[in-house]
């Protein structure tokens, strides 16, 4: 398993072969074990004035960043709960927060003001400010690399940014309706984006070009369910680790699961209420 992971995974290199492996024991040990666990509340991070909108932790587990409606970013430390620093800059709710794992050297946020800012997670300056959406930034995150930061918006459409200097790559047009969900595949070569207009779109990052659209049409399908598509707004799209598959939560209360190649679906997962 250490040597397919290494083999198919860009990110990993033989040098870290021995720390995967104990992870991996580690993992069958914890799926081993029947002893019953249970999960107790740990700490309570007070600081924001207003809900919280997400919470990502970095890759280490050792601090947690919190988007809220008071327009501020928190950095945390997990073991004592101790707030680190405050990201402050917007003039509307931050609604997406990302790290750019990882690495960890950097926050960004998207807001309601349309602007998505990127700042600097040791110091909390704020290195870069991105302007050029038309309504709310609603997702947004860093590519594997570090080198690419993609801002979803209500305005239908997705942006492409150079997290080095600063400035829009290009901007991607074809939803119609508000940008819910975006993620990178791992060699960053594509982009998975999931959209109220109920529909999911696979894109060519170098050129911006999309590649496929899925929304369950096409002759190939054999159900009748399969070839309706989801019939509610994209929550979530994710890659899975190969990135030949691809998978779409829906507000219909259904999940659906991609060929990506092919922009086939291949299953739809159905039993939530």
């Amino acid at each position: 398993l250490v040597k397919r992971l290494v083999r198919e995974e860009p990110l990993l290199s033989d040098s870290t072969k021995d720390t995967l492996q104990k992870m991996i024991t580690k993992l069958i040990e914890k799926g081993t074990d029947q002893s019953s666990q249970r999960f107790t509340l740990y700490k309570i991070l007070r600081g924001h004035q207003l809900p919280l909108t997400s919470c990502i932790f970095n890759k280490s587990g050792s601090k947690v960043i919190t988007g809220s409606f008071d327009r501020s970013c928190r950095v945390w430390d997990t073991l004592s709960g101790e707030e680190l620093l405050a990201l402050n800059g917007h003039c509307d709710l931050i609604y997406a927060t990302a790290l750019n794992n990882p690495f960890g050297d950097k926050i960004a946020t998207g807001s309601f003001d349309r602007i998505a800012r990127v700042w600097d997670a040791s110091t909390g300056n704020c290195i870069h400010t991105l302007t050029g959406h038309a309504k709310e930034i609603t997702c947004i995150g860093f590519n594997h690399f570090s080198t690419i930061l993609a801002t979803g918006s209500a305005d239908h459409t997705v942006k492409l940014w150079d997290v080095e200097v600063g400035l829009q790559i290009r901007s991607m047009e074809g939803h119609s309706g508000e940008i819910s969900s975006l993620c990178f595949s791992s060699d960053g070569e594509k982009l998975l984006t999931g959209c109220f207009d109920s529909t999911a779109k696979l894109w060519e990052v170098a050129k911006g070009r999309c590649l496929s659209t899925l929304s369950g049409h096409g002759s190939e399908l054999k159900s009748k369910q399969l070839q309706e598509g989801h019939r509610g707004y994209i929550s979530v799209a994710r890659f899975d680790f190969t990135d030949r598959l691809c998978v779409t939560a829906s507000l219909d209360g259904t999940c659906k699961l991609w060929r990506c190649a092919k922009g086939r679906c291949i299953e739809t997962l159905r039993n939530h209420n």
